[in-house]
């Protein structure tokens, strides 16, 4: 599970507390003990995993970050063994699906990533300037978002969005008639 907040001006403060409050609350992360937390400037993000996931010692994400930027890779990618390899990376096997994900993303960019993966996943790509988020074509990979004054706020579950909502959502109703026209038509 990933959610958090990122500025759309260096100069926007923050989300009030009780957003961030009400999205803890509805991600009910009192079963999800390993987490990582990251507070920037610029951003605030909360990655957790089930415990029945980190007891099996299998990780769904990879977190990178350093005071610039950030970088989460979430999910699998279906031929992360091929990946490791072509990366030339050292000790391939000790990677995790992330790991391998976040070092294919740091070497050859987003445009060969969106061309190159196949599975599951989703990677966020944040610095002051801009965020980047890139999920798979097949959108398994959840991720809901929506503005608030200058930050945008995101989750990859519904019910945390919803918790941090600031007024009724309303939904599109013409996006999701071309939607469901254009996956109809194929």
């Amino acid at each position: 599970m990933l959610f958090g907040w990122f500025a759309l001006s260096p100069q926007s403060a923050s989300v009030p507390d009780t957003t961030l409050l009400a999205m803890r609350q509805a991600a009910n992360l009192a079963n999800h003990q390993h987490q990582t937390e990251i507070v920037r400037p610029y951003c605030h993000l909360v990655v957790a995993q089930p415990d029945l996931l980190t007891q099996a010692e299998v990780s769904f994400y990879a977190v990178k970050a350093t005071a610039e930027r950030v970088l989460i890779a979430h999910g699998r990618v279906d031929d992360s063994d091929v990946l490791a390899q072509e990366l030339q990376l050292n000790n391939a096997k000790n990677y995790t699906n992330p790991q391998v994900m976040l070092a294919a993303y740091e070497m050859w960019g987003e445009e060969r990533v969106k061309q190159r993966f196949s599975g599951d996943w989703l990677i966020v790509d944040m610095t002051a300037e801009r965020c980047i988020v890139l999920q798979c074509h097949q959108g398994y990979s959840s991720c809901y978002y929506q503005q608030q004054e200058q930050s945008v706020l995101f989750a990859s579950r519904l019910p945390v969005m919803l918790a941090a909502a600031d007024a009724p959502l309303v939904p599109n109703l013409e996006r999701i008639a071309h939607f469901m026209l254009a996956w109809h038509q194929g």
